[in-house]
């Protein structure tokens, strides 16, 4: 339809009623009086919520020219109507424009992860053109409401790796042992092909119907979260799997005083270790977010990528549809504050509730429950992974309690028994046979192994020699720019040197892979400081990147030095040396408890790191 003005424009109908999208005598004018409303200050990076035939985006981009911008289009159809409009064409082909179609919220959480920068300090506003707002007002809530979900997730994510990026790294490495000599759950991929299980987790709901657990072993699979295998455990039931990924001192109470510890456990590569040094049973782990291509590329060894989540309830929930379970039954699955408390009885992080700012989310039997934002997170990733599985598997919560999941079937845990636990299935015994027939890595990979840690360890003195110099060169660099007048000679021979010692560190590329994690607290540090001021002279300049150069070396000199210290603990528990080369005779001793951490039990976020 055009325009008086000749131009596109769209005019829906709603409940009988006409409304334009665009107006419907000059678009092109409608959008710059709704632009010149809009102000932006520096930080801001504009969400602008329907592109529709795009006279308003592209306003708002010539008002705002160089300025990264977010447009969501929830409404396919519209975007396919607009495709060919010679306006959205133009703002396709501009790269400050990043453009999101549709509502798949696990296409928008990769969306996100480009696009927006979780270390700097954008400022994300929320901009609705309110044409298209009225007449998609549900559209619109939708995808805003995922969007907030998504960055609140990724937040999650990038604190956690920020706070225990050290210690995971620490923790892979001690674990290296026990990640090579024993199998992977892709071993069991598939082995339960249409079998029933039921997924234990710790929600205050789980002391209500746990003592039926008894029901189902012997006829289903029995997966525990670690932080449920105590409660489970004086219940009188043996769990056929329980998984950990929690990489702190806190997640090792779950395990202290079991009244047995022989039961298949399956451990994330940067869970605390001496949760698994202590374990009498089978060992099971899987592939690791950061280090898990690397171990790959040398011994060969697929342990099984598992979908991570910000819990280790997601993790299980990912490794039952890997493991082929239908249906798979949640108990213990709250995932809110039912009751006023935050777990089940007998857990070691049972306690009542925190005050505060809290979220009201709908409940598993209607109206509403209380929840805080990881919960909700946790709540999230299981909406989104349920409903990319296939029609015909069912996904059962029988919480009978707590908050609502999408995509799941609701019903009590005894009804869940009776309709789908009725045959015997010796789960428990196939896990075991599994981990008990796997050879550990051979001789010859181990060799391997040893040898590419020991050249990845004198790699890591070079980067530190390396970064040393950087550093020197850097405070060098400050000194020119504190003179009254700048040497620009000298300026200049630094430079050179500087990029010299990047020459340098980038030639240990392979090895510098291993300190991308123990980087990243630095990395945020560079991210978030040093930001120019409005007034700043060509001096001011050069003093602030020599001393973002220095923090930039600081941090790489560090890490690699850690790195060094670990790779030789591990070298030595690997060959059975026992002079070592570190300090530490095994590298589990050496690790502290972080406090701070008791509810950490996530792993690694999924962050872009590209710190070397």
């Amino acid at each position: 339809m055009r325009s008086r003005a000749g131009l596109p424009t769209i005019k829906a109908n709603a409940d009988g009623r006409e409304i334009w999208l665009h107006s419907p005598y000059d678009p092109v004018r409608e959008a710059e009086r709704w632009a010149s409303g809009v102000t932006l200050d520096d930080r801001h990076v504009p969400v602008v919520v329907g592109l529709g035939l795009g006279y308003h985006v592209a306003e708002l981009a010539r008002r705002f020219p160089h300025r990264k911008m977010l447009v969501l289009e929830p409404v396919r159809k519209l975007y396919d109507m607009a495709i060919s409009e010679p306006q959205v064409t133009g703002l396709l082909s501009n790269n400050d424009i990043n453009l999101f179609v549709g509502d798949d919220a696990s296409a928008l959480d990769s969306f996100l992860t480009q696009n927006v920068n979780l270390y700097g300090k954008e400022e994300l506003e929320f901009i609705e053109y309110p044409p298209l707002a009225r007449f998609f007002r549900e559209e619109f809530d939708q995808i805003e409401r995922r969007m907030v979900d998504g960055l609140n997730t990724l937040s999650l994510s990038l604190n956690t790796t920020l706070a225990l990026s050290k210690a995971w790294t620490d923790n892979f490495f001690a674990n290296l042992p026990y990640i090579i000599d024993n199998p992977g759950v892709k071993e069991l991929f598939g082995a339960f092909s249409g079998r029933p299980g039921v997924i234990v987790s710790a929600g205050p709901s789980l002391s209500n119907n746990i003592h039926l657990l008894k029901d189902v072993k012997g006829k289903g699979l029995i997966i525990v979260v670690g932080t449920a295998v105590k409660p489970v455990l004086q219940s009188g039931v043996i769990p056929d799997l329980v998984v950990t990924i929690d990489g702190s001192l806190p997640n090792y109470r779950h395990f202290e005083d079991l009244v047995t510890r022989d039961f298949p456990l399956a451990f994330y590569p940067s869970a605390y270790p001496i949760i698994i040094s202590e374990h009498s049973g089978p060992l099971l782990t899987m592939n690791d977010v950061f280090f898990g291509h690397w171990l790959q590329k040398i011994t060969g060894q697929d342990k099984g990528w598992i979908s991570t989540g910000p819990s280790v309830a997601n993790v299980s929930f990912d490794i039952a549809v890997q493991l082929g379970l239908n249906p798979i039954v949640f108990i213990g699955q709250d995932l809110a504050f039912t009751g006023g408390h935050t777990h089940a009885s007998g857990t070691v992080y049972a306690k009542d509730a925190p005050d505060g700012a809290l979220l009201e989310v709908t409940g598993i039997n209607g109206g509403t429950v209380r929840t805080d934002r990881t919960l909700n997170a946790m709540r999230d990733w299981l909406n989104k992974r349920i409903s990319l599985l296939p029609d015909n598997i069912e996904v059962i919560n029988a919480t009978e309690g707590g908050a609502k999941i999408e995509g799941t079937k609701v019903m009590t845990f005894r009804e869940a028994i009776d309709r789908y636990f009725n045959e015997d299935f010796p789960a428990g015994e196939i896990i075991r046979k599994t981990c008990n027939n796997a050879p550990p890595l051979s001789e010859k990979k181990k060799a391997r192994l040893i040898k590419t840690l020991i050249k990845a360890r004198a790699k890591m003195s070079k980067i530190s020699a390396s970064a040393s110099k950087g550093m020197l060169y850097a405070e060098k660099l400050k000194r020119c720019y504190e003179k009254k007048a700048i040497n620009q000679s000298r300026v200049d021979t630094l430079l050179q040197k500087l990029d010299r010692v990047d020459e340098k560190i980038k030639k240990c590329r392979e090895a510098s892979r291993l300190l991308n994690l123990l980087y990243q607290p630095a990395q945020f540090r560079l991210e978030v400081s040093f930001e120019p001021a409005d007034d700043e002279s060509e001096k001011d300049k050069g003093r602030r990147l020599a001393d973002k150069s220095q923090i930039l070396y600081l941090g790489i000199k560090e890490a690699a030095e850690h790195a060094a210290e670990i790779i030789g603990a591990v070298v030595s528990k690997l060959d059975g040396r026992k002079d070592g080369l570190s300090g530490a005779s095994t590298l589990s001793e050496s690790i502290p408890a972080l406090p701070g951490t008791e509810h950490s039990d996530r792993l690694p976020g999924q962050v872009d790191y590209n710190a070397l």
